[in-house]
């Protein structure tokens, strides 16, 4: 839907060229005066609307994306594990493997419609707390920091990165600070992030991190016990804006802030 601001400037600028109009023929030079002050106007409003249309039209697009994904998790799949359902009215199972490989697998090609990385080098995401039954530190806030990230030519479908979990916890001394390295992988084929745990071992928890397939501002993170399988905390990510003030992720710069 349009923003109605050129109508209403029409119509007061005409109003002003009728006045001046009716005093006589030698009002010429004034007329053609507001005339031409009438175009640059007209163009310099229509150069915002264009941009606030443009700004209006992200927004729903990304809120649309998120609901036919929701839609879309709600229908059962007729592939099976570790496959992928091409969509659309003919539908198609190929390997997760060849999803965002390069290379048209799909019929409709859908596999390679969506092949953006949610997140680059640099970025951060801070972590609500849902629930925490983990038995560790129980902290409210979880900060995931991507330091670097590397693809792999034998995969093409995924991408490798290694990362920091940044926790505060307040206890009775005061605030227990923690800083963990870890690493993982990014699924292209399920939108699904998997942090392996700590890169030693020692916590013997990992995540899953459910983006949308659209948001890329915010995903669902689930701790796991590595022994078990077993989602023992839920957190909320989002982006720290922050930190990365381009909000829609299209921003290619590779500005990092300075960690503190």
């Amino acid at each position: 839907m349009r923003l109605s601001l050129v109508p209403g400037l029409l119509a007061g600028v005409l109003l002003i060229i009728g006045v001046v109009a009716v005093q006589g023929s030698s009002k010429d030079e004034q007329i053609d005066g507001l005339t031409e002050r009438l175009n640059r106007l007209t163009s310099e409003i229509v150069d915002l609307e264009e941009k606030l249309e443009a700004r209006l039209n992200w927004k729903k697009k990304s809120k649309t994306g998120s609901l036919e994904y929701r839609i879309e998790d709600l229908e059962e799949s007729e592939c099976g594990d570790h496959e992928h359902q091409c969509g659309g009215d003919d539908p198609q199972c190929i390997s997760d493997l060849f999803v965002c490989d390069g290379r048209k697998d799909c019929r409709n090609g859908e596999d390679e419609d969506d092949c953006e990385l949610p997140f680059k080098e640099g970025d951060r995401f801070i972590g609500d707390k849902v629930f925490d039954h983990c038995g560790h530190l129980d902290p409210d806030h979880i900060t995931l920091v991507f330091n670097y990230i590397n693809d792999c030519p034998i995969l093409p479908g995924y991408r490798w990165f290694n990362a920091t979990v940044k926790i505060t916890v307040d206890d009775e001394d005061g605030h227990t600070k923690l800083s963990i390295p870890t690493m993982g992988h990014y699924v292209f084929a399920n939108h699904l992030l998997i942090l392996e745990g700590r890169s030693d071992g020692a916590s013997g928890l990992g995540v899953n991190g459910q983006f949308d397939g659209h948001n890329h501002d915010r995903f669902v993170g689930e701790t796991i016990h590595e022994d078990s399988g077993k989602v023992c905390a839920k957190f909320v990510y989002h982006r720290d804006d922050d930190d990365d003030d381009d909000h829609h992720h299209h921003d290619k710069d590779d500005h990092h802030k300075d960690d503190h």
